[in-house]
């Protein structure tokens, strides 16, 4: 889907968007000659969204009313 959303080559997407380790996917990406800046900004990209959406989220759900238990059900 990235890669038909911005016409990058598949590989190049599917290096950008895999989720494992960043060092790990840039090497993969210098051996391959693909687009490394388009590859670490979307991973750095990423990672900063998890590093910012994860505490919200945990927040959220040790925050969140316990529900009402119904009888009978």
């Amino acid at each position: 889907m990235f890669a038909k959303v911005t016409g990058t080559p598949v590989i190049d997407a599917c290096l950008a968007t895999t989720p494992v380790g960043i060092n790990a996917v840039l090497a993969t990406a210098v051996s391959s000659h693909t687009d490394v800046a388009l590859i670490s900004t979307v991973q750095s990209l990423r990672l900063l969204i998890v590093v910012l959406v994860t505490p919200m989220i945990t927040r959220w759900l040790t925050t969140a009313p316990p529900r009402a238990h119904r009888p009978g059900g």
